[in-house]
C-alpha cells in the first residue's frame, strides 16, 4: 500500500509538545467555555507550531534556496539541478490552492525538499529517529516537506526526476493540510483535513490515492463522522477511512460554494466546534452526511 502523506503536530518535538500539553490541561482547569477554550488552545497551538518551524529551518541552515512566485525551496546540492522547476512547481501549487480555498497568501510558502525518506522522517520526528514508512510528502509546522524524485525508487515508475515530480509531486495536497491549518488554527478533525487535501488534489491534478480507490471496508469497526479520526491508526480500516474523508469532504465543499470555506475557516480559527460550525455555514450536520454516505 502506498502512502503518500503524514501531516502531524504529533510529529513535533517533544518539548514542544509537552509545553502545548501542559498549557492546554491548565486552560481546562479554569471556568472557560468550550469555545474559549478552543481558541486558546488555537493560540497555543499556533505558537508550538512557530517553535517547530524555527528548529526545522534551522536544521537545513546552509543549504541551498530556490525561491519561485511565493514558494521557498531549501535544497541540496545533489537537487541543484531540478530545484528551479521543483520550486516553479511549488509557487504555482501555492497559488492554486490559495485560489481554490479563499485563502490570502501572507507571505512565502516554506518548502523543504529532503534528499532521502530518512532524512524527512528525522526532520519531522525532531531529529530524534523517524516512524518508517514511504510518504513522499509532510506537512508539519508551517512546512511542506517533500522527498526529491530522485530517492523515489522506482515508486511512481520510472522517468526523468523532472516529469515524475510533475506528474506525482504531493503539493497540492500537502499545500491544502497547510491552508486549512493556517486558517483555522489546528481546529478541525483530522479527517476534514485529510479528505480536503484528497479533494483538492484530485480538482488540481486528477490523482487519486490508491487507498480511495481500494475497496472501502469497515471491518465492524466503527467509522461514524465523530470518532473516524480514531481509525488513522488501524491499518485494517485505512482505506475505508480515507475513502470515507474524501467522500464526504467533497459533499461538503461541494455546498460550501464561494467564500463558504472561508467562512468555515474563520469560524474555526475562532474556536467553534467544528460540526457546529459546519452546520452554520451549510446547513450540514453528521447525521445528514451519514445518511448520505450509507446511501450513496
Amino acid at each position: 500500500m502506498m502512502v503518500r502523506h503524514r501531516c502531524a503536530l504529533g510529529a513535533a518535538k517533544p518539548a514542544v509538545l509537552r509545553i502545548l500539553l501542559l498549557f492546554l490541561a491548565s486552560v481546562v482547569l479554569t471556568n472557560v467555555a468550550p469555545d474559549a477554550i478552543r481558541q486558546l488552545r488555537g493560540r497555543a497551538y499556533a505558537a508550538a507550531r512557530g517553535v517547530e518551524h524555527a528548529r526545522a529551518l534551522l536544521s537545513v541552515e546552509g543549504w541551498s534556496v530556490e525561491e519561485s512566485g511565493l514558494a521557498r525551496l531549501y535544497y541540496t546540492k545533489a537537487d541543484a539541478d531540478i530545484a528551479g522547476e521543483a520550486a516553479a512547481f511549488a509557487g504555482e501549487a501555492y497559488m492554486s490552492v490559495c485560489g481554490r480555498l479563499g485563502y490570502d497568501a501572507p507571505g512565502e510558502l516554506t518548502v523543504i525538499m529532503y534528499p532521502s525518506f530518512e532524512s524527512l522522517q528525522r526532520a519531522v520526528a525532531g531529529g530524534e529517529g523517524g516512524e518508517g514508512g514511504r510518504s513522499i510528502g509532510v506537512c508539519w509546522a508551517g512546512i511542506v516537506g517533500m522527498v526529491s524524485p530522485k530517492a523515489w525508487g522506482g515508486l511512481f515508475g520510472s522517468g526523468d526526476a523532472v516529469h515524475l515530480f510533475g506528474r506525482y509531486n504531493p503539493l497540492h495536497h500537502e499545500i491544502a493540510h497547510y491552508v486549512l491549518d493556517e486558517m483555522a488554527d489546528g481546529n478541525y478533525p483530522r479527517w476534514f483535513s485529510e479528505g480536503l487535501a484528497q479533494v483538492v488534489e484530485f480538482d488540481a491534478t486528477g490523482y487519486v490515492w490508491e487507498e480511495t480507490e481500494a475497496l472501502a471496508t469497515d471491518g465492524g469497526v466503527d467509522l461514524s463522522l465523530g470518532v473516524l479520526d480514531r481509525a488513522f491508526n488501524r491499518e485494517d480500516t485505512l482505506n475505508a477511512v480515507y475513502s470515507k474523508s474524501m467522500w464526504v469532504t467533497d459533499r461538503i465543499m461541494k455546498r460550501l460554494e464561494g467564500p463558504g470555506f472561508a467562512r468555515l475557516a474563520f469560524l474555526l480559527g475562532r474556536g467553534m466546534d467544528f460540526e457546529v460550525a459546519l452546520r452554520e455555514v451549510s446547513g450540514l450536520d453528521y447525521g445528514a452526511l451519514e445518511s448520505e454516505w450509507r446511501e450513496r
